[in-house]
């Protein structure tokens, strides 16, 4: 019988929802969530109309965006949590809806992102399978477009070309990872097809892109649309794709910087952040994250030896949070702290490294924790936190658990560092001036980020502005040395290490001495790759940095070089171009910004254009951009107007927020009143088709003969899902109608998911018809009604319990006068069943996963009729190996057992939903076991039905899946048939039993019975009881059925039948 596993949502905290709701759509939010809101709804007025412009197509219905404070909020929530296509053999049509997500990491342009990717992929959708039922029914069997077209698509409308896309897709290419682009899923999809559709906008023009997509859909074929629209089919534009950013990238091919050593690289799915080296430089930490499992390691420099301090979380590809934890270190050096989350909450941990001990306590002022540092004191931490909708920078007083905030605004400030002996504060921000504290009654923000240092000592709301650059991000400041701030600098194309150095001059002296402050900045490196994060030492003299490189996170270190020196290898070093420095003056009390230039800047790398030489990049020269007080407008210097980057054509991406905030959009927007969030149902899914297999697994009752309406006839089967928007409420209603009307089903649910404890109510009604051993038919009308409860300990982790009522209406249809005059007669069973459920599987594709999923359970039936029990356990793993790429080794162990007055049959051999079950009528039941309920335990392929029974069962399955087409082609696929086509070799081990083992007299296999007139003979036999089959399958999808054929060889007692072909429908074993 087919095992339900699936993963869970776990809900912490209760959420109140309201809404505002505008002409075409509503946006819903909750608690502190209100302002967020309101940017949102301000947002999604602007960049709807912009996308569904861009791809010519009008999405009708109204659209609900929902609002969350934070991704751990999000993750509490049921949306997008279904386990309904488990073992749906044809599929089913998820109703495409005008529902959107976006949640708030603390950076108000990736919010922006997130709007723009959600409205995208609704106008996607939409365009794709339509708004009503009928084309959605129609487009969901017959168009089935690969991840690299729809996430790559989306991705691409949603942000321009940048820095961070630059890096993976150079990333790759380089490593070769990209020509596999038939196997590429999850992020490597979504950067592979951005970079593909990138490409075609770029060679063919961005007016192309929506008439490909329209010719895929006409057709319902990937390739026609670029045939059509192009000239070329998709498998010559992929190659000259690729083609394209081999030239642009193969001049970087094996390149690795001098003076470097790599500490530690991440495997495939992890990822390393927060490297950190103690204030003593005697250690080092960082945290490797691998699908939400992460662990923070302490690293013994001296000694090499690496600890894990603290682990959490589950290996789950659903959401994955790289945000936490945040490591800093105390001072001294011999604490160090962490940020992390649990249970929806903030927790702040303290690690003593001499006394090797943990302690952490809850933190509850703020929706979220971007950033944390200490000060020189050890008292305080700097943080950059978020609440309500803003982050600013905090001191937070550790002793007295106090916090003095510093910026109050709606700008996004970010690294915030202590230098010059606590004086002062460097952050990064997307800031447009220099004043804190501003209004946050018009909306803009700058696209990028820059520094900025404030008086801390001396208060104010004035801040003075280190870098300033419109179309270039400075992040990650800290204090190298005193008068140098080292910071990262995506100039050029790539995020490289800069040094600013802070100088004073006395301006004038009146009753006290005035400053004026001198900036003067310089690259440090020009590595092909990003420096993710940086962490420097000068009394180890180490300085570390995180990059990504062949598709894994790398932990470098390199020597800690004195700022003084840096300037003389940075003129002469072959891996930086001398970047002409500014100087720039600051008078200390109003904060006019002088730049003296010494030299032109370097203009900025179109980084959608590298020209590669013999140097690593050559550059160009660019006119500064230079702002007065007050001023948000470049200043004409005389000379040549700086230049934006050139990027690709495509839609506009937060090019110049400064003017949509002084917009009449943003001006004449209003925001109407608040309403209550009430519950409401929509149509979510729906699946029309036909198959043969029961709607519900229940145990069947026991005939005693051949059992093969345990696999149904084929018939119709119509399923429709209902839920709300929030996903908390789902009511499913399906039914099943035979040919013949005898096999009948019905069936209706409904789920309460709302809190932790999931509830379920189950209705079943099922027909069947049998055969009994005397040759007898019979007729079971079976009613069932089950509750069901969930409590989930974490989002791969659940116990559940159910209790049934089972009512059993038995009719012997009359064939003679002897069967005419038999009663009917009923049974009335109460059921509990407890389950154990673990599941972290990810999906590689159809059919194809990779983890462990696991069910233990136990089930106690008590017959109201008869007054007899039947009590029964179980247990059904499963591991799923990536072996090479696509390959997956799938393997699988299940068993069960019954007692009581009253048993369950088990049959062993066949296939699930065989096309045309046969059963072995040689293999003796065992009748004085009294069952009263049967079923099958498959797959053992290689023999028909009741090739062994008995009360208990173990099986083990082995099957190699090997998708032929993808792991040989690199270039994209044109069909689906193709796509999913698997070629799978398999082996079953198993047995069927009565007593305790399968060599035990018990075993009523070894028994024989031969019956003469009044003479009976139970003869022991030799018969090995364990037996395998082995063979191989082919696997597919046909109009929206995957469809299994497989050919198995059995072997019984030393001898290898002949082959048995299997034809059947449904996913994994």
């Amino acid at each position: 019988m087919q095992q339900e596993f699936g993963k869970n949502r776990v809900q912490h905290n209760d959420f109140l929802w309201s809404y505002y709701r505008f002409e075409r759509y509503d946006v819903y939010y909750y608690k502190e969530g209100k302002e967020l809101a309101e940017f949102a709804a301000r947002e999604a007025d602007l960049h709807l109309k912009e996308i569904e412009k861009y791809l010519d197509f009008p999405v009708d219905d109204r659209l609900q965006i929902l609002v969350f404070n934070n991704m751990s909020d999000l993750k509490q929530s049921n949306i997008n949590l279904s386990t309904e296509e488990d073992y749906n053999t044809g599929g089913q049509t998820t109703i495409v809806g005008t529902r959107m997500f976006v949640y708030f990491n603390g950076d108000h342009n990736d919010f922006i992102r997130q709007i723009r990717a959600g409205i995208a992929e609704i106008v996607i959708q939409n365009l794709i399978y339509g708004g009503s039922l009928k084309d959605a029914v129609r487009s969901s069997t017959l168009v089935h477009l690969p991840p690299w077209y729809t996430e790559g698509l989306k991705s691409f409308i949603a942000q321009p070309w940048n820095v961070e896309i630059d890096s993976r897709v150079r990333d790759g290419i380089l490593s070769g990872k990209y020509k596999r682009f038939n196997s590429l899923t999850g992020e490597d999809a979504r950067y592979a097809g951005h970079s593909f559709w990138n490409y075609v906008v770029n060679t063919y023009g961005e007016k192309v892109l929506p008439h490909i997509l329209f010719m895929t859909i006409i057709n319902r074929n990937v390739d026609s649309g670029f045939l059509f629209v192009l000239g070329s089919s998709l498998t010559t534009v992929a190659e000259d794709w690729m083609e394209y950013y081999d030239k642009r990238y193969g001049v970087l091919e094996g390149f690795e910087p001098p003076d470097t050593e790599e500490l530690r690289r991440s495997k495939k799915d992890q990822v390393f952040f927060q490297f950190r080296y103690s204030p003593t430089g005697s250690h080092y930490a960082y945290v490797r994250n691998e699908l939400g499992l992460y662990k923070v390691y302490l690293v013994d420099i001296r000694k090499d030896k690496k600890k894990k301090i603290i682990k959490k979380g589950f290996r789950i590809a659903q959401n994955t949070d790289y945000s936490y934890p945040l490591l800093t270190w105390h001072p001294t050096g011999n604490f160090l702290m962490m940020i992390y989350e649990e249970k929806g909450l903030t927790y702040m941990g303290i690690y003593d490294l001499r006394k090797k001990k943990f302690e952490s306590r809850p933190m509850y002022t703020f929706n979220k924790i971007i950033n944390i540092s200490y000060a020189q004191d050890g008292r305080r931490l700097l943080l950059s936190a978020v609440r309500r909708g803003q982050t600013d920078v905090y001191i937070y007083d550790v002793v007295s658990n106090t916090f003095e905030q510093l910026t109050n605004d709606i700008y996004d400030d970010h690294h915030p560092q202590f230098i010059m002996d606590d004086k002062y504060v460097v952050f990064a921000s997307n800031r447009l001036g220099d004043t804190l504290n501003v209004p946050d009654t018009l909306f803009g923000f700058a696209p990028t980020t820059d520094l900025f240092w404030y008086d801390y000592k001396n208060g104010g709301n004035q801040l003075r502005r280190l870098t300033n650059t419109r179309h270039i991000n400075e992040e990650v400041p800290y204090e190298y040395q005193p008068g140098y701030i080292s910071y990262l600098s995506d100039q050029g194309g790539t995020r490289n290490r800069h040094m600013v150095h802070i100088d004073s001059a006395v301006d004038y002296v009146d009753t006290t001495t005035h400053y004026r402050y001198i900036y003067d900045d310089f690259q440090v490196t020009n590595y092909p790759w990003n420096i993710i994060q940086q962490s420097g030492n000068s009394f180890s003299n180490r300085l570390g940095f995180i990059h990504y490189e062949n598709g894994r996170f790398r932990l470098k270190e390199t020597e800690f070089i004195p700022a003084d020196e840096l300037r003389e290898i940075t003129a002469e070093s072959p891996l930086v171009d001398p970047v002409p420095r500014t100087r720039k003056e600051y008078n200390f009390e109003v904060g006019v910004i002088k730049e003296v230039r010494e030299a032109e800047v370097v203009r900025e790398i179109d980084i959608n254009n590298y020209i590669f030489g013999e140097e690593i990049y050559k550059k160009f020269n660019q006119e500064p951009e230079r702002f007065s007080k007050g001023q948000e407008t470049a200043v004409d210097s005389g000379q040549a107007p700086s230049e934006e980057r050139k990027d690709v054509p495509q839609v506009q991406f937060l090019k110049d927020n400064v003017a949509k905030a002084g917009s009449s959009a943003s001006k004449n927007f209003k925001i109407p009143q608040a309403r209550n969030y009430v519950t409401a149902f929509f149509t979510d899914f729906f699946t029309a088709q036909v198959d043969n297999s029961f709607i519900n697994e229940t145990y069947q009752p026991f005939t005693g003969g051949q059992p093969l309406f345990l696999n149904p006839s084929f018939n119709g089967l119509f399923k429709i899902g209902l839920g709300d928007l929030m996903e908390n409420y789902k009511i499913i209603g399906a039914f099943r109608l035979s040919v013949d009307l005898n096999n009948n089903e019905f069936f209706l649910v409904f789920k309460d998911l709302k809190h932790r404890l999931d509830k379920s109510l189950i209705l079943h009604r099922r027909g069947q018809r049998a055969f009994l051993n005397n040759n007898l038919v019979i007729k079971t009308q079976t009613h069932e009604v089950t509750y069901k409860v969930s409590w989930p300990f974490s989002e791969v982790f659940a116990v559940t319990w159910s209790g049934t009522y089972r009512f059993d209406q038995n009719v012997l249809l009359a064939t003679d006068q002897v069967t005419l005059d038999q009663p009917n007669f009923q049974r009335q069973w109460v059921s509990g069943k407890g389950a154990l459920v673990f599941d972290n599987t990810i999906n590689k594709g159809l059919n194809l996963y990779e983890g462990s999923r696991w069910k233990i359970f136990g089930e106690y039936y008590q017959n109201l009729t008869s007054g007899g029990y039947t009590v029964t356990a179980g247990f059904d793993f499963r591991k799923y190996l990536p072996i090479h790429r696509s390959i997956i080794w799938a393997n699988r162990f299940a068993g069960g057992s019954s007692w009581g007055n009253e048993k369950l049959a088990y049959f062993m051999g066949g296939v699930d939903n065989w096309f045309s079950p046969r059963y072995d009528n040689t293999t003796p039941i065992d009748f004085g076991q009294n069952y009263v309920f049967q079923t099958l335990a498959t797959p053992l392929r290689g023999f028909n039905q009741n090739i062994r029974n008995g009360t208990s069962f173990a099986v083990l399955n082995s099957e190699l899946r090997i998708p032929l087409f993808r792991y040989l082609f690199n270039r994209p696929l044109r069909s689906d048939f193709l796509t999913n086509f698997q070629i799978v070799g398999f082996a079953d081990v198993g047995t069927a039993l009565t007593g305790l083992s399968p060599y035990s007299e018990e075993n009523f296999l070894n028994t024989e019975t031969i019956t003469q007139g009044p003479i009976t003979v139970n003869l022991n036999t030799q018969v090995e009881p364990i037996v395998a089959g082995y063979g191989f399958g082919l696997r597919t999808r046909m109009l929206g059925y995957f469809i299994k054929a497989d050919w198995a060889w059995g072997w019984e007692d030393g001898v290898v039948r002949d082959n048995i072909f299997y034809i059947s429908l449904g996913l994994d074993f």
